[in-house]
């Protein structure tokens, strides 16, 4: 289910947005960086203003990949988001934050 609400977005939020290389197309990920934060990957692990975050919801054989990348600052009105499945997911990691006004709405679980 789709909550059409983009408001109080958090952390392990899963959400729906218009993809910002081409906005015909629908992607679905997870926030991990919220707006003003640090973001970094190290060696695959993520750490917000230089501290690991947990991600138990992640499947280590979609994410076998121990890749680095520099830190970023989520800008103002902004989320980094990734995929669960790293190894595959075209993601912040590639084209930056996402801007809040790209986003569709919320998945939830019931």
């Amino acid at each position: 289910m789709i909550s059409r609400s983009s408001e109080n977005i958090q952390r392990r939020d899963i959400v729906v947005f218009r993809y910002p290389g081409d906005q015909s197309q629908v992607f679905v990920k997870r926030v991990v960086g919220l707006p003003g934060e640090v973001v970094a990957i190290h060696e695959g692990r993520v750490f917000i203003d230089q501290k690991p975050i947990e991600e138990s919801y992640l499947n280590g054989k979609l994410n076998s990949l121990s890749r680095t990348f520099s830190e970023y600052r989520v800008p103002p009105q902004s989320y980094y988001v990734l995929g669960d499945n790293r190894d595959a997911s075209n993601d912040s990691r590639i084209w930056g934050a996402l801007s809040a006004d790209m986003i569709y709405g919320r998945v939830i679980f019931k």
